[in-house]
């Protein structure tokens, strides 16, 4: 009996070991697929490049378009708008340092200004 039991368990064994193997074989094998794959996209990828390269190599190349220059551009920035978006930051800080300033006796923010203005713009077009 015991014989028995150890002659089972070691052809249970064998089938675990041969389905382990087979798994590990399969993901190898997987796993070599999709690295062959990957190599032949990254050569495709190559050879796009290489004709690419090979096309706009040979090409004449077109005259330069003229640059448009906006009339409220003061800096020479070939079309990047570093100059707006340091414009716009400074603006953003002048209003920051006017909504902190403390206000003195008799000053109006402009702020406040602003919105009575809007606000009674609003009365005199709701009673027209």
């Amino acid at each position: 009996m015991v014989a028995d039991d150890d002659r089972a368990v070691r052809e249970r064994l064998a089938a675990l070991e041969a389905e382990v193997k087979a798994d590990a074989d399969a993901q190898r094998a997987r796993k070599e697929a999709a690295m062959d794959k990957l190599r032949a996209h990254q050569q495709e990828q190559v050879e796009l490049r290489r004709r690419q390269a090979e096309l706009h190599g040979t090409q004449k190349r077109l005259p330069a378009a003229r640059k448009v220059e906006r009339e409220d551009d003061d800096d020479n920035d070939d079309g990047s708008d570093l100059g707006g978006a340091l414009e716009l930051a400074h603006r953003a800080n002048r209003v920051k340092n006017e909504l902190q300033k403390a206000p003195k006796q008799g000053d109006k923010s402009w702020v406040k200004s602003g919105l009575a203005s809007a606000r009674s713009s609003s009365r005199i077009a709701r009673t027209a």
